[in-house]
């Protein structure tokens, strides 16, 4: 009688010697497989009994019965990787991109080393190698198809983008004209001598009528231009901004005056620059448009001698802003943000006019209305407009209904304004004017994520609400007391 131990470590029999023979002729027991005599103390392998002869290697089952012959076919956990490198490769070109085209390279390369050297064993040798080419294929379009069809959808947003820009910097230039045209009788630069401040004798008309010579205009609006950066256009690549109005040259300017005698803030109609980049079109009447929305009449065109086939301009009048803002198809907070700076800019403008003719700011925006504000439209914030129309607590224009917190108003300082004073806004701005210049904020909107404030020089910045505590302002405090005094 025999005992012998299983590839599984497990013991079988006592069997008898034909049994062990009819299982070394069935290819279940080999040379190797450890064998012991029944009454034996020693474990040795089959080929050490010269009664058995030698068998192929085999191997035993569990329980009574003979051990089974090898299948040849690994089990399901043995394919667990390779079929696993197969799904991930196939969720890689279509969704997942590189968090599915990694893992499946990872686990193919795995899965195929494991059936290289144990084949027996290990299976999905096809699964992992189809697994590797669709991880290796989603690798290549996450890296480089995908990034090429997203180009120019990010080229078009650029676009649009330095196209609102465009605009923006075409409505500054139109607000200082006009705002130097209210200290003129009227007039624009290139209608006034120089000996008046103007620069008619400075004017360089080309046959398209746009003057050649339009940095000398914009150097004597100066006090009225914030900066000579908005005098190039986003997307104008030839042309760099100036460092200062003295050293402005044709070269610092990208956009195209037109001047003459028709060309006045009398004649709202008229062209009076233009954009060559975007065909953006600035009206005497400070109204800038898009070509998109050009219906100009032939009679301006003839007027301004512009051929028909080459250049496209807009309809005069300046549509609502939200309409040519979202036409860029930009999110709702950012046209009304847009929107909500085109507004500071057109209010500032006005009370500027307002300060040259009456030689202080106003007491309220409502003041402004209608000589220097002709629509009450402007002030209330398109995001206002949305949910409420409010002002800053204790600082309500007793007029008109105003969203935009005016700093300079007659009102006493309220309670809400670092526990009140009895001195009003203006008086107690005109102090902090003393410490912090023109930085100081004019104009602000409380209705966007960020405060959006005017300052009294023209600069348009967010801050927080207390802008007093904003790191720009604390460096230029420099200690000083801002707070207004108990008197």
């Amino acid at each position: 009688m025999y005992k012998i131990i299983g590839a599984d470590g497990k013991e079988y029999g006592p069997i008898s010697i034909e049994q062990l023979r009819q299982w070394i002729a069935d290819g279940r027991v080999n040379a190797e497989s450890r064998v012991q005599e029944a009454d034996a103390v020693e474990w040795k392998t089959a080929a050490d009994f010269p009664e058995l002869g030698l068998a192929p290697v085999g191997g035993f089952t569990s329980g009574g019965s003979p051990p089974p012959l090898p299948s040849g076919r690994p089990s399901a956990q043995q394919n667990g990787l390779a079929i696993t490198s197969f799904v991930l490769g196939l969720l890689s070109p279509v969704c997942f991109g590189l968090l599915a085209g990694i893992p499946a390279i990872i686990c193919g390369h795995l899965a195929r080393a494991r059936a290289r050297r144990s084949p027996a064993q290990y299976g999905g040798a096809g699964f992992a190698l189809a697994g590797l080419i669709l991880g290796y294929a989603g690798l290549v379009i996450s890296l480089l198809i995908l990034p090429a069809m997203l180009l120019p959808a990010l080229s078009r947003a650029k676009g649009k983008a330095q196209s609102i820009n465009c605009r923006n910097n075409m409505m500054q230039i139109g607000l200082s004209f006009r705002t130097w045209a209210v200290d003129n009788h009227g007039n624009f630069p290139f209608n006034l001598s120089t000996n008046k401040g103007g620069t008619l004798e400075l004017c360089m008309p080309g046959t398209d009528r746009f003057d050649l010579n339009s940095a000398a205009h914009f150097q004597v609006l100066s006090n009225e231009l914030s900066t000579p950066r908005i005098l190039v256009c986003p997307a104008d690549t030839k042309k760099q901004p100036a460092l200062n109005f003295l050293s402005l040259k044709p070269a610092n300017v990208s956009y195209k005056v037109r001047s003459g005698a028709n060309v006045t803030d009398t004649n709202p109609n008229q062209i009076l620059a233009v954009c060559p980049i975007h065909n953006n079109v600035l009206r005497c009447d400070g109204s800038v448009m898009t070509e998109r929305k050009a219906q100009l009449s032939k009679e301006v065109l003839e007027d301004a001698n512009l051929p028909l086939s080459k250049e496209v301009f807009q309809e005069a009048k300046l549509p609502p802003e939200k309409e040519v803002l979202q036409d860029a198809k930009l999110p709702l907070d950012q046209v009304e943000k847009s929107q909500c700076q085109l507004d500071l800019r057109e209010l500032f403008a006005a009370v500027k006019a307002y300060q040259k003719v009456h030689g202080d700011t106003p007491d309220w925006l409502s003041d402004l209305v209608p000589t220097y504000l002709a629509d009450t439209n402007i002030l209330v914030c398109p995001a206002a407009r949305r949910t409420s129309v409010r002002t800053y607590p204790g600082l309500e224009d007793p007029r008109i209904p105003t969203s935009y917190t005016y700093d300079f108003c007659a009102r006493k300082v309220p309670n809400t304004v670092w526990g009140g004073a009895p001195v009003t806004m203006k008086d107690w701005k005109n102090r902090q004017r003393r410490i912090y210049g023109d930085a100081l904020p004019m104009i602000r909107c409380t209705h966007h994520d960020r405060v959006l404030n005017v300052s009294y020089g023209g600069e348009l910045f967010e801050s927080s609400v207390s802008w007093e505590s904003d790191d720009r302002f604390l460096e230029l405090a420099k200690g000083l007391e801002e707070r207004p005094r108990q008197q």
